[in-house]
């Protein structure tokens, strides 16, 4: 009986992991933003599911490219 081998996912790079920083920083503020703009109920709950998801990919994101380091300063463009 032959084994099935699963293929080793590539560990991204830095930059990568940079750009999805950046990304997920300016859906940060689109989700902030939209939680204090909209005004229908509906929309406001969408805002703060998608604002939290947002936040829990951001910080698995920071985690994996900086560490649990407290002194990195994240700048305006999320690097």
């Amino acid at each position: 009986m032959r084994k099935r081998r699963q293929p080793v996912a590539a560990t991204p790079s830095q930059g990568a992991l940079e750009s999805l920083l950046a990304r997920h920083y300016a859906a940060q503020k689109k989700y902030a933003r939209r939680l204090q703009e909209d005004t229908s109920p509906r929309e406001r709950e969408l805002a703060h599911l998608l604002y939290e998801e947002n936040r829990h990919e951001y910080k698995r994101i920071y985690h994996q490219l900086y560490g649990s380091s407290a002194f990195i300063e994240v700048t305006e463009d999320g690097r």
